[in-house]
C-alpha cells in the first residue's frame, strides 16, 4: 500500500478536499511495509531509508529540543564514516559516550574522536565556547587518546564569550515565570550576535592586534 493510499483513507475529514489530493500526490512514490520500512521511488531510481550505513553522507537531526540521543546514534554510525562533523549548536547539554570503564562528557567535541581513525570537524555553524573545549579535549588528554591532526575547526565559527553567557542568564532571570528553560551557556546569545555581525569568530583570534582590541 502506497502512503498515498494511506493518506487517502485517513483524511476523508480534511477541509478542502484540495488538501488531502496534494498531500496524496506528494507522497504517490512512497511506500511503506512493516518489513522493508519507508521506501522513496521514482522512475529513474529507488532509494530506502535503511541505517545510514549505505550512505556516502548521513545526516543526524534533533526533531524536538534535545534528548533525543542524536549523540549515541552518531557514536554507532560514526564506525562506518571517515569524517564527523558538528555542523551547528554549541556546548549545550552534550551527551556522554562510554568506553570500557571510562566515561567521556562531549558538549563540544564530536564523538568520532574516541575512533583513532577519524577526521572530527566544528563547522562555521557551530558556536564554540573554547574553555569547554579545551577541558573535552583534557579528558582526551588524560584517557591517552591521541588526537593530533584529527580535529578541524572552522575559521568561520563564533566565538561563545562570558559575556554572551551573563546576557543569557540574565535574560532567563528577567523573564520570570516564562523563561525559556535555557541551560544559560550562551548558545542564543551568540547567534544573536552571529545575525546581527558583531560577534567574533574563530579566524579573528588570528587577526593582528587582536588581543590589544579585544
Amino acid at each position: 500500500m502506497t502512503l498515498a493510499a494511506l493518506f487517502a483513507k485517513f483524511s476523508a475529514r480534511l477541509a478542502p478536499p484540495l488538501q488531502a489530493t496534494r498531500a496524496s500526490r506528494a507522497f504517490s512514490n512512497v511506500r511503506y511495509s512493516p518489513r522493508t520500512g519507508l521506501k522513496f521511488g521514482c522512475a529513474a531510481r529507488s532509494f530506502s531509508s535503511g541505517s545510514g550505513y549505505e550512505s556516502q553522507v548521513c545526516t543526524v537531526l534533533g526533531a524536538q529540543w534535545g534528548d533525543e540521543g542524536k549523540g549515541k546514534l552518531v557514536d554507532i554510525l560514526a564506525l562506518k564514516y571517515d569524517i564527523i562533523a558538528r555542523f551547528n549548536g554549541g556546548a549545550n547539554a552534550g551527551h556522554t559516550l562510554v568506553v570500557g570503564d571510562k566515561k567521556f562528557a562531549f558538549h563540544l567535541l564530536p564523538c568520532g574522536m574516541l575512533y583513532p581513525d577519524k577526521t572530527n570537524i566544528i563547522g562555521n555553524g557551530v558556536v564554540l565556547h573554547i574553555p569547554t573545549m579545551l577541558k573535552e579535549l583534557k579528558s582526551l588528554d588524560d584517557a591517552g587518546i591521541d588526537y593530533e591532526g584529527r580535529l578541524k575547526i572552522s575559521d568561520r565559527a563564533h566565538l561563545v564569550l562570558d559575556a554572551h553567557q551573563i546576557i543569557d542568564g540574565l535574560r532567563e532571570k528577567a523573564l520570570g515565570g516564562k523563561a525559556i528553560g535555557t541551560t544559560k551557556k550562551g548558545i542564543g546569545p551568540t547567534y544573536s550576535s552571529k545575525v546581527t555581525r558583531n560577534g567574533l569568530r574563530v579566524g579573528d583570534m588570528f587577526q593582528d592586534g587582536f588581543h590589544q582590541k579585544y
